[in-house]
């Protein structure tokens, strides 16, 4: 079982769903309205939230919280499954190499026991920020480029 805080989930798994369905529309050139994309964050924060409460093995909650990813965007954003599914693992995996970043520069570069520090919700939160922060950074790039796209193609 991953042990979750109410603040974890507010200051690290809304901003990470509100980027998540971002990052899928943004690789599906399909627009969602505000509202479907805020409920659609708060759905998967909440979903995230109770995996991680569920007592399985450490991985099997990213597993589980895919395949609602990949449901939700079909049924939600109605996404064809086959782009769902390869964009929310895009999105996926983009996220893990920037929190692998994060924590090779906390470890390698900061000399930071990340060990210690995640059993302390606070803290964990500002280690895993830059992460979050670089994800976003990825995402607004591919925003830009595909502005550029259409704007080309128009």
């Amino acid at each position: 079982m991953l042990k979750v805080s109410f603040l974890e989930l507010f200051f690290r798994g809304f901003p990470e769903s509100i980027l998540f369905i971002w990052a899928i529309s943004l690789i599906n050139m399909k627009k969602i309205s505000k509202k479907v994309w805020l409920l659609l964050s708060i759905f998967l924060s909440i979903i995230v939230y109770m995996v991680r409460l569920l007592p399985i093995q450490f991985g099997v909650h990213t597993l589980i919280t895919v395949v609602f990813l990949i449901i939700s965007t079909n049924y939600f954003i109605k996404l064809p499954l086959t782009r769902a599914i390869s964009s929310s693992l895009i999105v996926i995996t983009l996220l893990s190499i920037c929190e692998f970043i994060n924590s090779v520069l906390l470890i390698h570069l900061f000399n930071i026991d990340i060990l210690n520090l995640v059993n302390i919700p606070s803290k964990k939160i500002l280690i895993y920020m830059p992460s979050l922060v670089l994800f976003a950074i990825f995402i607004l790039i591919f925003n830009k480029f595909n502005k550029n796209i259409a704007k080309g193609e128009n």
